[in-house]
């Protein structure tokens, strides 16, 4: 609960962290080039746990964040559906930055408690 309340600070920073990780691309060395490259599975598996763990505690900012980022970077978009397409609705999803980002909303709550909110279908 205490790691869960001192997020709403840094989440313009974890979005933007879950973007690049989301667009990860390998750099060709020799020609310094990035080619379409797949993330490693290690990646990939971080990238989705940490795409639907954001998205449970801070459904509102993160689903405003994504329909502004991929407005503006197609590339984002076609990565970011997919995985869109598989959210179940939050129903925090509708609440203001205020209610999302109330420290006290994670105080009485047990770290297995915050888990499933986030990953149960």
């Amino acid at each position: 609960p205490v790691v869960a309340s001192s997020l709403g600070p840094h989440l313009g920073d974890l979005l933007r962290i879950l973007k690049r990780c989301i667009c990860w691309q390998e750099p060709n060395v020799s020609t310094l080039e990035a080619p379409d490259f797949a993330p490693p599975f290690e990646l990939k598996s971080v990238c989705l746990t940490f795409f639907y763990f954001l998205y449970g505690m801070f459904p509102s900012r993160f689903v405003r964040y994504l329909r502004d980022e991929s407005a503006s970077d197609p590339d984002f978009r076609s990565k970011i559906n997919p995985l869109v397409r598989g959210l179940r609705l939050n129903p925090l999803v509708v609440s203001t930055e205020e209610e999302e980002l109330k420290t006290d909303r994670w105080i009485n709550k047990e770290p297995h408690m915050i888990v499933t909110e986030c990953i149960a279908d």
